[in-house]
């Protein structure tokens, strides 16, 4: 058997921890961590993991991988809304920088 050390996230995931590195842009950091913790994952966790995971993605530009999440958590009416929020502000931030350009 492999010890937990060489297993860095076999432990439950701190969702604080994740939402830290996640605004602190370290989107690779929550990949990683998500991407082995989800498995194992159950109820309002494993929504939250899949929208920091899904919203990962699209920041490191692997939209593919973010699609499957986005149409899980497009079911779930509070991920829905805030899925749609941030469509939105990240068009109003595309906009903001294509004007500067100009």
């Amino acid at each position: 058997m492999s010890s937990s050390r060489s297993k860095k996230y076999n432990a439950p995931v701190n969702l604080r921890k994740v939402r830290k590195a996640f605004d602190k842009g370290e989107y690779q950091e929550v990949i990683q961590t998500l991407e082995s913790a989800l498995p194992s994952a159950s109820g309002s966790d494993k929504l939250a993991m899949q929208y920091y995971l899904a919203m990962s993605y699209v920041k490191t530009g692997q939209s593919a991988k973010a699609e499957p999440l986005l149409a899980i958590l497009m079911k779930d009416q509070e991920y829905a809304e805030r899925i749609q929020e941030d469509k939105k502000n990240a068009q109003k931030a595309n906009k903001c920088r294509q004007n500067r350009h100009f």
